[in-house]
């Protein structure tokens, strides 16, 4: 009895398949289809332990592992029942944001987790046979009653053991079928959370991060509890876009409130960020005016939902319930990832977390070990090595996705010739240095001022403009180790394939590094060159051709970004006075009446146009200066008309860039987090600001109740 617009998601029993007969099942809706699917019933297998699981001995074995932990009482009214949700989170913790404008209290987590306290304050669900009904059908309390929703709380020790006994391997967080368990300890992103939901409490609509396949388990669950999930495929993410546009309110907030001329226009609204902010409510009524399926899953204890790689979905629940949830990383995820998460990322400044570069880069190297044991021992059966355990093809189709992004997407950015003068990090920074900006992971090169409190970005953010105060002052450092030993990895590793396969299944792609195109390195250092040169006029270039003076904001609103200027060779037929880097711009005029010009690329449409919301505030951090299309910050294209103090960089390295191991996640003893949190980590140095919330919106099918989003707290947002 589903409304108009929603259909049931697939549904499977899992005592009907073995092992193998799942894992093609999954392989075949989940990943080739992208499809969602639940696993029903394994709270019924025979190795299945209830009493690891429930309530009593949560509270009563992690209940008391701390004393107080901070609350943060945050009210808002749920249509008629006019509720109470109170979020706890820990203020000491790096990964939340600072809720300046809550409440903080003091209870203790067995408070918290006490299923007698709590559940004679919910009211009864009215649908128990697991049937949606109509929106706004739900028994009305007339007192007012306290919320919690305890999420990515960090699973305790015994769980990992129950379900190891019940699910497959190839499920299995850090699993054989999981590229997670071949990163380091020290770099590894605590990933196997647990939810701890009380009624009407719930996630907003969003997807995993980086393009990762989400597993959620229902392990307990009180009288007639479920959650509602609201799932969207990828395939129909414009469709989705054009429905959860932003409202006044936010708009309001981003300074954009302005009707949308696109909609006159008949163009598409999907130029919006707004979906990927994770404060978007998917409601009934939105669903009915929309042409594409939402599916829906009811899921109860024993029920295991897998999300596909990109799907976005929406969780209620209604009732007590505890559920474990984990995302998996292979090949394909990390392809979708570099494909168009990751990107999108940047602009939105949303943390990455799991250090994709980084799970490539060892990945690769893990495997190229595995392999050289075959060389050195013919005596040993290449199916026995554990990269090639699901079979040959998979190994080969996983290895050129890995190689391509290992290339592409890591090695020919950074790609530069040997310079003495670029700075090296220290011995033992590897992989822990993030862009204070779009806050994702640095692999090798990026962007340093030291007179900021070693104010760090990625080379990205520096092409289009991005930087700090000092914006003729930043100079480009690299990482310890040099980018021929990843070269000399790839190489290897394509040349030991295909003499274990004895045929050429890998192609060696390294050529493009010997391309006329300049990799992004290449562009950042000519930009480098060019704002240090000219000083106080870093904003202006002079056509070479017709000398008429352009500025930067102006060619970026007309799509004409920092890249599209410097990539190109300079034109052989213009006036050009030997070594001075300044002479490098021709307008698109003259670039189009030249022959010997090469085009000036530009973008279709403008970045004006554009509905940014960030994930995380470009003026998260003061030291931070945007480019043209970021806003509530300062901006480099203003220059010189705001005042920037030039900066002599130093290339002592700042004391506070240490080895640590990521914890996105939280622990039973430190935070619960709102029901309506779900953001990633921001970079160590930062100190969190306000965030503002965004209009509350309805939820979906068989509620109407209204949320208001509490600030975003960073985690890695499982449900």
């Amino acid at each position: 009895e589903l409304p108009s617009g929603h259909m049931a998601a697939k549904r499977i029993d899992y005592l009907n398949y073995t092992p193998e007969k799942l894992f093609s099942v999954i392989k075949e809706h989940c990943i080739d289809n992208n499809e969602p699917l639940v696993v029903s019933n394994m709270n019924k297998h025979i190795n299945w332990n209830t009493q690891a699981f429930s309530l009593e001995k949560l509270k009563r074995e992690h209940g008391e592992e701390c004393d107080y932990i901070q609350t943060l009482q945050r009210n808002y009214k749920l249509d008629s029942r006019d509720q109470h949700v109170k979020s706890i989170s820990k203020s000491n913790n790096i990964n939340s944001h600072e809720a300046t404008s809550a409440v903080p209290t003091q209870a203790t987590i067995s408070t918290c987790i006490n299923p007698t306290t709590i559940e004679s304050k919910l009211a009864t669900p009215k649908d128990n046979n697991n049937k949606i009904k109509k929106a706004r059908e739900y028994k009305i309390l007339g007192t007012k009653i306290d919320k919690m929703y305890a999420k990515d709380i960090e699973c305790p020790q015994e769980y990992t053991q129950a379900i190891q006994d019940v699910i497959p391997e190839y499920l299995l967080p850090l699993g054989n079928n999981d590229l997670f368990s071949l990163l380091p300890q020290l770099f590894q992103a605590k990933n196997f959370m647990c939810y701890l939901g009380q009624d009407q409490t719930g996630t907003p609509i969003h997807r995993d991060l980086c393009g990762t396949m989400g597993h959620n388990i229902m392990t307990m669950g009180s009288p007639g509890a479920y959650a509602e999930w609201l799932i969207v495929v990828n395939k129909d993410r414009e469709k989705l876009a054009s429905v959860l546009e932003l409202s006044k309110t936010e708009r309001k907030k981003i300074n954009r409130y302005k009707p949308d001329k696109r909609l006159d226009q008949g163009k598409s609204v999907t130029k919006s960020s707004f979906l990927e902010s994770d404060r978007a409510w998917l409601s009934a009524f939105k669903v009915n005016k929309s042409d594409f399926p939402v599916q829906v899953i009811i899921q109860k204890p024993g029920d295991l939902v897998i999300v596909p790689s990109r799907a976005y979905h929406q969780v209620r629940n209604v009732g007590v319930s505890i559920k474990l949830a984990w995302n998996r990383i292979t090949a394909q995820t990390l392809e979708y990832a570099f494909e168009d998460q990751l990107p999108l990322y940047r602009i939105i400044n949303r943390p990455e977390v799991y250090k994709c570069k980084a799970i490539v880069s060892f990945t690769i190297n893990e495997w190229y070990n595995q392999l050289l044991t075959i060389k050195n021992n013919p005596t040993k059966e290449l199916d026995q090595l554990p990269a090639l355990r699901y079979g040959r093809e998979s190994f080969i189709k996983d290895s050129k996705i890995l190689l391509n992004i290992f290339l592409k997407e890591i090695i020919e950015p950074d790609w530069l010739p040997e310079d003495p003068n670029i700075t090296t990090d220290k011995e033992g920074e590897v992989c822990i240095i993030k862009c204070d900006f779009c806050h994702t992971d640095i692999f090798h090169r990026y962007y340093h001022c030291e007179d900021c409190d070693g104010y760090d970005i990625c080379m990205y953010c520096y092409s289009i403009g991005r930087s700090c105060r000092h914006v003729n002052g930043m100079v480009m450092r690299q990482g310890y180790r040099k980018l021929t030993e990843s070269l000399e990895l790839y190489k290897g590793f394509v040349e030991l394939v295909n003499s274990i396969f004895n045929e050429e299944v890998v192609i060696d792609g390294s050529d493009c590094l010997n391309s006329e195109s300049p990799s992004l390195a290449t562009l950042c250092s000519r930009i480098e060159s060019y704002r240090k040169a000219k000083g106080n006029g870093l904003n202006t270039f002079k056509c070479l051709h017709c000398k008429k003076n352009f500025t930067a904001a102006n060619l970026a609103a007309k799509g004409v970004s920092l890249t599209s200027i410097f990539k190109r060779p300079i034109c052989p037929a213009a006036s050009v006075r030997p070594g001075l880097p300044e002479d490098v711009f021709i307008c698109k005029n003259c670039s189009l009446s030249c022959k010997s010009c090469i085009p000036l690329e530009e973008t279709n449409e403008s970045m004006e146009d554009y509905d940014l919301v960030y994930y995380s505030p470009a003026s998260f951090d003061a030291r931070s200066w945007g480019t043209f299309f970021d806003f509530n910050v300062n901006k480099t294209c203003d220059y010189p008309e705001v005042t920037l103090v030039p900066a002599t960089p130093s290339h002592k390295r700042k004391s506070e860039k240490t080895e640590e191991r990521p914890k996105p996640a939280r622990t039973l003893s430190s935070t619960l987090s709102s029901p309506t949190s779900s953001t990633a980590t921001a970079s160590r140095k930062r100190k969190a600001n306000k965030v503002e919330e965004p209009e509350r919106e309805s939820f979906l099918v068989v509620t109407t109740k209204k949320s208001k989003l509490a600030p975003a707290s960073l985690n890695t947002h499982h449900e």
